[in-house]
């Protein structure tokens, strides 16, 4: 998800705040002010070394073999594959339940209507994401709607994560008041 979220030329540190950024996007604490803003920054910054050790692995297989990653300028300018191929093999890489969210977000209402009867895994003619097969297919669809015209597929996942991290974070919020609130 976080190298969907970049542009086709990124920085180490945009890579990296792209990926701890998934966990803030979204966050009710930033909106209220409860959340320090540069949280994402600082965290990339200062943890710049971990990261890169945790990720490494990650990055090479997806990097190279999905999203023709390369690097450049001594490590320090990237840049992806942005085809459609690519973008769409990226889209495949998402849990299950993300792309499948991020698809209801993205294709048009009436592609997506459930009708009585449907079965299991298929919403409207489309089917939904459950086995490698299906989850390439729906990836394919995602791009193929956005290359038509259609809304970005990456600002239709950007909502979707937003959407899980406002659930968690609004959870929290209110674990957090419950908890401290006078009795």
């Amino acid at each position: 998800a976080a190298l969907l979220l970049l542009p086709e030329e990124f920085s180490r540190e945009d890579l990296l705040a792209s990926l701890c950024g998934l966990s803030y996007a979204g966050d009710v604490r930033v909106a209220l002010g409860a959340e320090d803003v540069d949280k994402v920054r600082r965290i990339a910054t200062g943890s710049e070394r971990g990261l890169m050790e945790m990720y490494r692995d990650a990055v090479k297989v997806v990097g190279s073999d999905l999203a023709g990653l390369t690097m450049g300028r001594g490590g320090e300018v990237w840049t992806r594959d942005g085809s459609p191929a690519a973008r769409s093999a990226l889209f495949a890489t998402l849990p299950r339940e993300t792309l499948h969210r991020t698809m209801v977000i993205h294709l048009p209402p009436d592609l997506l209507r459930v009708e009585r009867g449907t079965p299991v895994g298929e919403v409207g003619g489309v089917r939904l994401p459950d086995t490698d097969d299906m989850r390439e297919e729906s990836a394919r669809m995602l791009v193929k709607f956005e290359d038509a015209g259609g809304r970005s597929a990456v600002e239709s996942l950007r909502e979707c994560l937003r959407g899980t991290v406002r659930k968690s974070s609004l959870r929290q919020l209110l674990a957090g008041l419950l908890a401290t609130s006078p009795s």
